[in-house]
């Protein structure tokens, strides 16, 4: 078998990270090339992810890593941002720790799905929430 080396791209609530992991057919080897920080942007009172940042940074993590075979990324599983038609991020994802959201109660039945996956512990992000229902037809 020939050897094989994958990117996984971890991106936490504090930082993040880019791994390289090789296989040459018997054992595996990993070793961490880049890790940045990830620090949330306060924008008219309102948290968010500082989604360029994070691009940024997983891109130069990449560039530093070298040739691939593949990616894999892993990041939170409760925050997202909402697209537009052509693809394009409407703006900056909401963060976890945003307190907008303070004392909504999570077992409202919207949270169904959160509830079964047990991510309703987290603060719920009810604009971008309520605009998913809303395109979904919840």
């Amino acid at each position: 078998m020939s050897a094989k080396s994958v990117l996984a791209v971890d991106i936490g609530a504090e930082s993040g990270r880019v791994i390289i992991v090789r296989f040459d057919g018997q054992r595996l080897a990993l070793e961490e090339c880049y890790r940045f920080a990830n620090v949330p942007v306060l924008v008219e009172n309102t948290l968010h992810w500082d989604i360029l940042r994070l691009w940024n940074d997983v891109q130069a993590g990449i560039r530093k890593a070298g040739k691939a075979d593949s990616i894999g990324i892993d990041t939170s599983a409760i925050d997202f941002g909402l697209l537009d038609s052509a693809g394009h991020l409407i703006g900056n994802p909401v963060h976890y720790r945003d307190h907008r959201t303070d004392g909504i109660p999570v077992d409202h039945p919207r949270f169904a799905v959160l509830l079964a996956n047990e991510c309703a512990s987290q603060r719920i992000h009810q604009r971008y929430n309520d605009a998913v229902f809303q395109y979904s037809g919840w």
